[in-house]
């Protein structure tokens, strides 16, 4: 598996460290501008988190989407898989949330 690309956000979104080893496509192609990109990813990340911490099935009170939630609050996403690349998730309890691109084959 290749890792295409790295990054390390705080709890709120600001990009901490970004690291790209491949990328078949600049960023210019895609979201436009690095910031955009990183902005892109970590709402990526966000609303995946909100949407499985809502959806949990062993909460008997569930969490409206959207709402503020504590960090490890609630099901959580650890990675999802398309065709071409599949991406990991890491929260840590302080808030650091960092997320590795690789392709799968």
């Amino acid at each position: 598996m290749v890792c295409f690309n790295f990054y390390i956000f705080d709890r709120a979104g600001c990009c901490l460290h970004y690291h790209e080893w491949y990328r078949p496509k600049s960023v210019r192609q895609g979201a436009g501008t690095s910031a955009d990109d990183q902005k892109q990813m970590f709402g990526l990340f966000w609303t995946l988190s909100n949407f499985t911490a809502t959806l949990d099935p062993k909460n008997p009170n569930p969490i409206p989407l959207g709402a503020p939630r504590k960090i490890g609050e609630g099901c959580r996403f650890h990675s999802f898989t398309t065709n071409t690349y599949k991406l990991h998730f890491l929260e840590s309890p302080s808030g650091i949330k960092a997320r590795r691109g690789g392709g799968t084959g």
